[in-house]
């Protein structure tokens, strides 16, 4: 408890430049930034499955806004979850909040490291989660995939 109150405490990996300049809107994506999500939404979608993607522990969600948004170039919408203190264990359930927003009947869900720990947990209990991406990451032992 104490370490994850320390790693609460402590900054977060910040994003860099070109985490920030994915941020901007242009001719194949629009960018939304909401309080609980960022969506990166293809102008010409080619795709009914949507992306939810976990952060990794104490990992600005933003820094990972150069893969979403290429994902959402290609015809993907992508939603990039922010989790309190940047922590994906805190807030495993978040992905809920995006799939009940926006209906759809596909969804895969993705995190990296810790945001995959919590990725895979909500692949295992959400019936329209149809695939899941790990990136560095890996079910917990008391996930049944």
């Amino acid at each position: 408890m104490i370490l994850l109150l320390h790693l609460a405490c402590s900054s977060s990996y910040p994003a860099g430049p070109d985490a920030l300049d994915a941020l901007i809107s242009d001719g194949s994506t629009t960018v939304s930034i909401e309080s609980d999500w960022i969506i990166f939404e293809p102008i010409f979608p080619s795709s009914d499955v949507g992306f939810a993607f976990y952060p990794g522990g104490k990992v600005e969600p933003e820094a990972y806004a150069p893969i979403l948004k290429q994902l959402s170039d290609a015809g993907i919408t992508s939603y990039l979850l922010t989790v309190p203190a940047d922590l994906a264990i805190l807030d495993q359930n978040a992905v809920l909040d995006v799939l009940d927003a926006n209906p759809r009947d596909y969804w895969v869900v993705g995190g990296h490291s810790l945001g995959g720990v919590a990725a895979a947990k909500m692949a295992g209990q959400e019936s329209n989660i149809v695939g899941l991406s790990l990136w560095a990451s890996y079910p917990a032992s008391s996930v049944d995939l």
